[in-house]
C-alpha cells in the first residue's frame, strides 16, 4: 500500500511550495477579481441602495464556510476539497455532486470573467467582438496554468497588489464626487432584493476555496489553511465595501444597475481619462488573475474526480515535467469557449452562483462529520449549520429558472452515474460472489483501486475508495479516591460530554454524562469486595478500555477528643498543660498553629500534654485516633486566652481575739481589700500607702451584682459588643486585660463601639450596681 501512496502523491500537481504569506495573498488575489468589475451592475439590479449589505451578507456565509473548509482542509489536505472530503466521510454520491458543481461554478465562472474582460475591453475599442475578445482571454490564460502552480500562484500575487494600488487610487479620486443619498436606504428594495442581490454576486467569494482544494501545494497545511482562508477573505471584504460603495455613491442604484461596466462608468464620471484607462489596466489584470485562479482550482477538482473515475480516468493525468493536469485544462477552456460565443453574461451569473452554494453546503456538512478533537476549538458545529441554513437560504433566493436548472443537471448526472455503475457491477460480480484480502497495512487517506477480470475478458472498471481514519478509543476514565462499603456516590473524570457507565459486579447503572470532564453515579449500595467497573464513549469513538476497582471495608471513626476548660496564655516559663479527654488508649496529637506536638496517650480516657509555650490568640485543635480506627473526622479546637493576673496576698497583723472590733494588715497600696467574717463580706476598704488599714465593726456585708451576659458570638471583624445586665448597673468592659471607659446598662441592656478586635482576644465584662458588690465576670473569646 505504500508504494500506492507515494505513486498517488507523485501524480499530483506539485507538494508544499506555498508559505503562510503567500497563500493569504493568493487567496485573496482569487477571491478579488473581474467578479468585482462584473458582477456589481447584476447585483446592483437586484439589491439596489441594498448592494452593500447584500455583499456582507454573501461576505458572512464565505467567511462561516470557510472556517469550515479550512477545519476538513487541516486533516485531510488533499487537492479536490469538498469532492474528496465527501469520499473520505462515506458519501459518494455527494461527493460527486459536489465535484459536479464545483466543476459548473468554475467553467461558467471562467465564461463570466472571460467575457467581463471583453466588455470592458469593448469601452476602449469600439466595435470590439465580445466572443472574440473572451476566446483570446481563454486561449492565454489556459496556456499560462500548462506551466503548474509556481509561475501561475507568484504572477497571480503579484497582480493582485498592482491592482490592490489602483482599486486604491480610484476609490481615492472618486471620493469627492459620492452622494450619500445614492447609498439610502441600507435596506434596498427590502429582504427579497438584498437577497437576491448577495445570491446574484455571490460566486465572486468563492476564490478562497481554492485554497483548501490546494492543500498539498502548502507548506504546513494545518496553520496555512486557516491562516489564508479568513485572512483572505477579510482583506476581499474591505476591498469589496470600498470599491463598490464608492462606486455607488458616484453612479446611484440606477445607473449602476443598468451596467455590465460600473467601474468604468464611475470612473468616467468621476475622474479624467487617465482614471478610465487605469480601470481598463486594472479590468484587464484583475481578468487573467482570476481566470488564472478559477482555472487552476477548477482543473484541479477535474483532476481528482478523473483519478477516482468519477469523471473520464484521462482527467486524472498529469504533465510528467509542469505537473499540470493538461486534459483538464483543457476540457474546461473548451466548454468555456462554447459558453462565451452563446450565452450572455448576465444569464450565466446565477448559474454560477447556485452551483458555488451547493458546493458551500456540502463543504459545510463536511465539516459537521469532524470528530470533536479534529475540530477547531473555537469553531462550534452552529457555525456549519448557520452556513448550511445560509446557503439554502441564498439558494432559493436565485431566479427559480437556475435553481430548477442547476438541480435538474445535477440530478440528471447523478441519476446516470447510478445506472453506469450497476452496469459495471453487474458485469463485474459474478452471483454469489465474495473476495476477501487480508494482512494489508493501511493509513488513513490511502487510496484503494480494486479490478476484477476473468482470464478470457479484459479488466473491469476500477472501484476507487479512500482509507478513512479509524475510528479513535475514548480515554480511560478515573474513579476519585477509594470506594468504601459505606459510600452510596462514585465520582470521578473522564473526557468531557463523554457518555459515562458504571457497573457494580458486571450489573450496569444508568449512564451519566461527563460534564465539565467530571462525572457523578449516584443512589449505589455496595458491600466490601464489590468490583466496580467504569467506561466511557465520546461521540464518534468507540468505548474506551474499563476502569476498574474492588470496594473497601467501610473505615470506623474515631470519636472526637475534647479539651477541657479555657486555655490561657503560659507565663514566663514554658509549663502550659492543655488536658482533656478522649477514647480509653486513643493516640491524641495536639498542634499549636498548626504544628504538632509528639503524640500522647489518653489514659483512662483522658490525656495532657505538658511543657508547651502558648500565647494570647494561638490556636490549639487536638485529634484522636484509635487502633485501627481513622483520624477523626471532627477536630477539637480551642483559642489561647489572655493570663488573668492575681493580687499579692494580704496580711493581718497580730492575734485577733474576740475582744476587737478592728482588725488591720498589709496589701499592696490602691488594692480593694474585702473582710469577710463567716463568709460573709463586709464592706471594701482600700488598703492605702502600705499603711495599717482599719476595718469599722463588722457588719452584713452588701449583695453581689448579678453576673452580666454577653450577647451572640464576637468576631474580629465586630466593632461593638452588647449584652443583658441589672437596669442601671454600671459595665465595664476588658480586652485581655485593658478596661475600656464604663457604661450604664439602660433598661438592662448594654453596648460598648468603637472597639478593635483579634481572633482570640479575650473578652471580660462585670456590672456594678448602687450599693452592691462588683458582680463575677462574663467572658467570651473573639472568633
Amino acid at each position: 500500500m505504500a508504494a500506492s501512496k507515494t505513486d498517488s502523491q507523485s501524480s499530483g500537481s506539485g507538494k508544499g511550495q506555498l508559505g503562510k504569506i503567500p497563500a493569504l495573498l493568493l487567496t485573496a488575489s482569487m477571491i478579488v477579481g473581474t467578479g468585482l468589475f462584473t458582477s456589481l451592475g447584476a447585483a446592483t439590479a437586484q439589491a439596489q441602495s441594498g448592494l452593500l449589505v447584500a455583499m456582507l451578507i454573501g461576505g458572512l456565509i464565505a467567511l462561516l464556510t470557510g472556517i469550515s473548509a479550512s477545519q476538513v482542509g487541516v486533516n485531510y489536505p488533499e487537492e479536490g476539497g469538498a469532492f474528496i472530503w465527501m469520499r473520505i466521510f462515506g458519501h459518494p454520491t455527494l461527493s460527486f455532486a459536489a465535484g459536479i458543481a464545483y466543476l459548473i461554478e468554475g467553467t461558467v465562472g471562467l465564461g463570466i470573467l472571460a467575457l467581463g474582460f471583453a466588455n470592458y475591453s469593448a469601452e476602449i475599442f469600439p466595435g470590439l467582438s465580445i466572443p472574440m475578445a473572451a476566446t483570446i482571454a481563454l486561449f492565454v490564460v489556459a496556456a499560462l496554468n500548462f506551466f503548474g502552480i509556481s509561475p501561475t500562484s507568484n504572477l497571480m500575487i503579484g497582480i493582485f497588489l498592482i491592482n490592490l494600488v489602483l482599486l486604491g487610487l480610484y476609490v481615492g479620486f472618486s471620493a469627492p464626487s459620492v452622494k450619500m443619498d445614492n447609498m439610502a436606504p441600507l435596506s434596498g428594495p427590502g429582504i427579497a432584493g438584498v437577497l437576491s442581490g448577495a445570491a446574484t454576486f455571490f460566486w465572486t467569494w468563492d476564490g478562497f476555496q481554492r485554497t483548501a482544494i490546494m492543500a498539498n501545494e502548502l507548506k504546513e497545511p494545518r496553520k496555512t489553511i486557516p491562516f489564508a482562508v479568513i485572512g483572505g477573505i477579510l482583506i476581499a471584504a474591505v476591498i469589496y465595501v470600498f470599491v463598490a460603495g464608492t462606486t455607488l455613491g458616484v453612479l446611484g442604484a440606477r445607473a449602476m444597475g443598468r451596467s455590465d461596466t460600473p467601474l468604468f462608468l464611475g470612473a468616467t464620471m468621476a475622474m479624467a481619462g487617465w482614471g478610465i484607462w487605469m480601470i481598463i489596466g486594472s479590468a484587464w489584470m484583475l481578468t487573467v488573475s482570476e481566470m488564472l485562479g478559477d482555472l487552476m482550482s477548477t482543473s484541479r477538482v477535474g483532476h481528482s474526480m478523473g483519478q477516482t473515475h468519477e469523471m473520464p480516468h484521462w482527467l486524472g493525468y498529469v504533465h510528467k515535467r509542469r505537473k499540470s493536469p493538461q486534459y483538464s485544462i483543457l476540457l474546461i477552456s473548451l466548454v468555456g469557449l462554447i459558453l462565451v460565443n452563446l450565452i450572455p453574461v448576465r444569464q450565466l451569473m446565477p448559474v454560477a452562483s447556485a452551483c458555488t452554494l451547493v458546493w458551500y453546503t456540502t463543504t459545510n456538512f463536511a465539516a459537521l462529520k469532524l470528530n470533536k478533537d479534529r475540530r477547531f476549538p473555537w469553531a462550534w458545529p452552529i457555525l456549519s449549520w448557520l452556513g448550511i441554513a445560509a446557503c439554502i437560504t441564498l439558494f432559493l433566493s436565485l431566479p427559480l429558472w437556475s435553481v430548477i436548472g442547476a438541480l435538474g443537471f445535477l440530478v440528471l448526472l447523478i441519476g446516470i452515474r447510478w445506472l453506469l455503475l450497476r452496469l459495471a457491477e453487474n458485469k463485474a460480480i459474478d452471483a454469489g460472489g465474495s473476495w476477501t484480502v487480508s494482512g494489508l497495512n493501511l493509513s488513513e487517506g490511502d487510496t484503494i483501486s480494486v479490478t476484477a477480470q476473468y482470464a478470457i475478458e479484459s479488466a473491469s472498471t476500477a472501484t476507487i475508495t479512500i482509507v478513512a481514519a479509524a475510528p479513535t478509543q475514548t480515554a480511560a476514565p478515573v474513579i476519585a479516591g477509594t470506594i468504601t462499603s459505606a459510600d452510596t456516590t462514585v465520582t470521578g473524570r473522564a473526557p468531557s460530554d463523554s457518555s459515562v457507565i458504571l457497573s457494580v459486579n458486571g450489573i450496569a447503572q444508568a449512564a451519566v454524562t461527563a460534564t465539565g470532564g467530571n462525572w457523578t453515579v449516584a443512589g449505589l449500595t455496595l458491600a466490601q469486595g464489590d468490583t466496580v467497573s467504569v467506561t466511557a464513549q465520546s461521540a464518534g469513538e468507540t468505548v474506551s478500555i474499563p476502569a476498574t476497582t474492588t470496594v473497601a471495608a467501610a473505615p470506623l471513626e474515631t470519636a472526637q477528643p475534647v479539651i477541657s476548660g479555657v486555655v490561657y496564655e503560659s507565663p514566663a516559663a514554658k509549663d502550659s498543660i492543655v488536658s482533656g479527654t478522649a477514647p480509653a488508649g486513643a493516640d491524641v496529637v495536639l498542634s499549636v498553629n498548626g504544628t504538632a506536638e509528639p503524640p500522647v496517650v489518653a489514659t483512662d480516657g483522658n490525656w495532657s500534654v505538658s511543657g508547651l509555650n502558648l500565647a494570647p490568640g494561638d490556636s490549639i485543635s487536638v485529634t484522636a485516633k484509635s487502633s485501627g480506627d481513622t483520624v477523626s473526622t471532627a477536630t477539637a479546637t480551642t483559642t489561647v486566652a489572655p493570663r488573668q493576673f492575681k493580687t499579692a496576698e494580704p496580711t493581718i497583723s497580730g492575734i485577733v481575739t474576740a475582744a476587737d472590733t478592728t482588725i488591720s494588715g498589709k496589701a499592696p497600696a490602691g488594692a480593694s481589700i474585702v473582710l469577710s467574717v463567716n463568709g460573709v463580706a463586709q464592706p471594701a476598704v482600700i488598703a492605702t500607702g502600705n499603711k495599717t488599714i482599719d476595718t469599722i465593726t463588722v457588719a452584713a456585708a452588701p449583695p453581689q451584682t448579678a453576673q452580666p451576659v454577653i450577647s451572640g458570638i464576637v468576631t474580629a471583624i465586630d466593632k461593638t459588643v452588647s449584652g443583658t445586665a441589672p437596669a442601671g448597673a454600671s459595665i465595664v468592659l476588658s480586652v485581655n486585660g485593658v478596661a475600656q471607659p464604663a457604661v450604664i446598662a439602660t433598661g438592662g441592656s448594654w453596648i460598648v463601639s468603637e472597639l478593635s478586635l483579634a481572633p482570640g482576644a479575650f473578652i471580660s465584662v462585670t456590672a456594678q450596681s448602687t450599693g452592691k458588690t462588683v458582680s463575677a465576670p462574663a467572658t467570651i473569646s473573639v472568633q
